[in-house]
This record gives structure tokens, C-alpha cells and sequence, in this order.
């Protein structure tokens, strides 16, 4: 007998990470056992671990597919939105070809709907797989890379560069992090306990971080690079940040990275996730190719609740002058909502709307991320470049810069 539903035991949770070592261990022993302690570290050291969140196909007993889901909070501006991360997606390979892994993730989402998250992510090599069930792809520059050529004339930092000092640091970072990307789309919202349990969930170095301080000894910015965790990372930059009006900080942090691998011999720097200090590093004489991610999906769970939190983030703080009633329709879903001033509140019963618009779910979370400009070429809301209705569309889906970070991976 089939069972798809959520693991009730330590037991069952253990017998899920042995299941995932084996889909991901290609048949081999040395690296399905590698495989077996990723997924345990990953499963059992995120701080939302709980069983609920092991979903599994048991065929008469034996787990024999797996979907984890990492509870996360995702940024949107201001606005917050939950999210599940979506991994360790894997069926053992005796019994591939079945559905089972289907049936998993069909029953995944449920679990999302009932635990009212808002919107899923996960990353994939194989997107028609995904987009079947719903997931979108979201395609962004995730990384830059440049050559190593010449040595970097020094920055104008009033400071200096030294190792974080990891517990006396952390306070410093976690603010850091939070502020740099304030106005951004995407980044996890890494809360104390996540960054703590990067170390154990992640398996990064504590040496990969060094820390800008200010003359005032004030710690300013932040650089994670030069870890060990796979072969590229000895020339990545993976996080650079700094605190507003300390960028000169951040770049001082970038400067020393690329002269350290300069005189190492390395030929290449990376860069992920901040792209703002590129500006800067050409002013140096240096040139970074953009290069694109194409496996990430996204796939809306609850969509009114996602334009709902944002309209108010974005529309309560500047107040409309007179009341207006908008609806979305994005595939059986519809959404219909009065603002007027700083009020946001959902409609029920409403039978007329003053502005309304049919999106694709693929069209939405490209909004709600900020990633696609207003359009200005279509019926209905967009028939006009100017005006209430463009004007109220863009605030309620303002362009955004998009971050992610590999260490918010799962």
C-alpha cells in the first residue's frame, strides 16, 4: 500500500535522508555516503526542522520518495512574505518511473496551502519537470566574472580589514545584511538563529568572513569569500555588504580580495549577489561579465496573500488621494481590494472594480519581485503611458533590484 504524507517519526526521517542518498549517490557507495550526511546535516541542522516538513511516499512501509520543505521568510522591499523552500527532492532508484515523486509533491503543496505560506522556490536542472505542477522559472544574473589582471590601487578607506571575530561579529553582520538590502527583492530574512546555524546547516568556514571596521571601530561591511566547500570558491566573492554610506567599505573589502588572488595566480574573480560595486570596480579599470541562472522556479501558493501583504507595504505609506477598488485575476484565483488612504483591506462581495487586471502566474511573480516594468502596450490597465491606473499599478509593483544568496540555498 501507497502512503504520501508527512514523516512521524525520527525513524521515518532517517529512512527519508537514506532514500535521498541514494537517489542523488549515482550507484556509487563512496558518494551516496557522502550524499547520506549532506542531507542529514542539511534535514536535521535547519533551524525549522520539524517532521511535518519531511513529506514521503512509504510503499508498504519503505520511504521510497522525498520532498523536504525549509521554512523560510523572504523579502520583498518592505514587505515579508513566507516562503518554502522546496529540496532533497529525490525517489529511490529501484522504484523511479512510477509517479511517486509526482504524488509527493502534488501532496507538498497541500501541506503549503494548509500551513498558509505564500510562495515556494526551489532550484532544478529539469524545469518542465516543476512546471507541471505549477513552478514558474526565474530566470536573474545571479554571478559576475572578471579576469585578474593588475594589481588595484588602494581604496580610500578610513579604516581597516581584519578576520571577523565570529560571536563578536555576529550582531554586526546580522544588521549589515539587513540594511544593505532593505529596498531589494529576494533575500532570505536570516534571522539570529539561521545565521547561526549556517556554520552546522551550511558547513561554511568562520575564516571566509572578513569584516571592514571603521576608524570609529564600528564594523561597516562584511565579505564572505575564499572558502574551501568546492573547487570555485577559492576565487568567489559569495556575500559583500555594507552599511548605507559605506560602500567605499565594501569595495575596500573587493579591492584586497582581487590582489590577493592576484598574487596568488588566480586568473579569475566571481562576484555573486551585489552587482551595485561593479559601478566601482570598472572605475578601476576592471570588466565583469553578467552571467544568468536559469534553474530557479518560483510557484505562488497562496497569490492574494501575496499582492494583499504587498499593497500594503507599498501603498500605506504614501496614502491615495481618493478611494479606489482594484481586482487581479491571475488564473481561477481573483483578488479584489479597496485602498483608500492609508487603509488596504480585501473585498469579498465586490461586483465592479475601478482598475482590474488578468495576469499569469509567471507574470505576477515577475511583479511581485519587481523584475518586470509596468507594461505599457496592453488593454485595460495599461492603455494609457500616464495616469491613475499606470501610476497605481506601479506602486503596488515597483521595480525592485533582485538579490539571492548561495548561502540561503537548500
Amino acid at each position: 500500500m501507497l502512503e504520501v504524507r508527512a514523516a512521524r517519526s525520527e525513524e521515518e526521517v532517517n529512512a527519508a535522508i537514506r532514500c535521498c542518498g541514494l537517489a542523488f549517490g549515482n550507484g556509487e557507495p563512496q558518494r551516496t555516503a557522502r550524499m547520506t550526511a549532506f542531507f542529514e546535516k542539511i534535514h536535521k541542522k535547519d533551524p525549522s526542522f520539524r517532521l511535518e516538513n519531511t513529506r514521503i511516499a512509504a510503499l508498504d512501509g519503505q520511504v521510497v520518495s522525498v520532498v523536504q520543505v525549509f521554512d523560510r521568510t523572504v523579502r520583498l522591499g518592505p514587505a515579508r512574505l513566507r516562503l518554502a523552500g522546496i529540496g532533497s527532492v529525490g525517489t529511490h532508484p529501484a522504484f523511479r518511473g512510477r509517479g511517486y515523486n509526482t504524488a509527493v509533491l502534488e501532496d507538498t503543496v497541500r501541506f503549503l496551502e494548509e500551513e498558509a505560506y505564500d510562495l515556494s522556490l526551489l532550484f532544478t536542472g529539469i524545469q518542465d519537470y516543476y512546471r507541471r505542477l505549477g513552478w514558474q522559472p526565474f530566470p536573474y544574473v545571479f554571478m559576475h566574472e572578471g579576469p585578474v589582471s593588475h594589481p588595484l590601487p588602494p581604496v580610500a578607506f578610513e579604516g581597516r580589514l581584519r578576520p571577523a571575530r565570529w560571536e563578536e561579529d555576529l550582531e554586526a553582520l546580522i544588521e549589515i545584511h539587513a540594511l544593505a538590502d532593505a529596498e531589494a527583492a529576494g533575500p532570505i530574512v536570516r534571522t539570529p538563529e539561521l545565521w547561526r546555524s549556517f556554520e552546522l546547516w551550511r558547513g561554511f568556514d568562520r575564516s571566509a568572513f572578513t569584516v571592514a571596521e571603521s576608524g570609529a571601530g564600528r564594523v561597516v561591511a562584511y565579505r564572505l569569500a575564499g572558502g574551501h566547500r568546492w573547487e570555485e570558491e577559492r576565487f568567489s566573492i559569495l556575500e559583500v555588504q555594507s552599511l548605507p554610506g559605506h560602500e567605499v567599505a565594501a569595495l575596500a573589502l573587493v579591492a584586497d580580495f582581487y590582489n590577493k588572488l592576484l598574487r596568488a595566480g588566480e586568473p579569475t574573480m566571481r562576484i555573486y549577489g551585489n552587482p551595485l560595486i561593479l559601478r566601482d570596480l570598472e572605475r578601476l579599470g576592471l570588466a565583469f561579465r553578467p552571467k544568468a541562472l536559469g534553474g530557479t522556479m518560483y510557484r505562488l501558493i497562496r497569490p492574494e496573500s501575496a499582492v494583499l501583504q504587498l499593497a500594503i507595504a507599498n501603498l500605506q505609506p504614501n496614502p491615495m488621494p481618493g478611494p479606489v477598488i482594484a481586482r487581479l485575476r491571475v488564473g481561477s484565483e481573483t483578488l479584489t481590494f479597496r485602498v483608500e488612504g492609508r487603509r488596504v483591506e480585501r473585498l469579498e462581495d465586490a461586483t465592479s472594480a475601478d482598475w482590474e487586471l488578468e495576469l499569469t502566474q509567471g507574470e505576477l511573480i515577475a511583479l511581485l519581485f519587481g523584475q518586470e516594468e509596468v507594461p505599457s502596450s496592453r488593454s485595460g490597465p495599461w492603455r494609457s503611458e500616464e495616469g491613475a491606473e499606470r501610476a497605481f499599478w506601479k506602486r503596488l509593483f515597483p521595480s525592485r533590484p533582485y538579490r539571492w544568496y548561495v548561502e540561503d540555498n537548500f
